[in-house]
C-alpha cells in the first residue's frame, strides 16, 4: 500500500511516467457505469420474471 502511494507521488512529480489518481479516476467511474448498464436488461428481465402481473399491468397503462 505504501508502494502505492510512493509511486502515485512519484507520477505526480513528473520523474515517473503514468496516470495521476484524478486522471486515473475517470475511466475507473466509466468502467463502473458500463458495468451497470450492461446489468441493467438482466435485472430487468429478473424483474419481470418476478413480478408477472406487475409488468402486464405498466405495459397497458400509457
Amino acid at each position: 500500500m505504501i508502494h502505492h502511494w510512493r509511486r502515485q507521488e512519484r507520477i505526480a512529480a513528473g520523474p515517473e511516467s503514468g496516470l495521476t489518481s484524478s486522471r486515473a479516476a475517470e475511466p475507473a467511474a466509466a468502467r463502473r457505469r458500463i458495468t451497470v448498464l450492461e446489468n441493467e436488461p438482466a435485472i430487468a428481465r429478473w424483474a419481470i420474471e418476478l413480478l408477472p402481473e406487475q409488468a402486464t399491468r405498466a405495459q397497458v397503462r400509457p
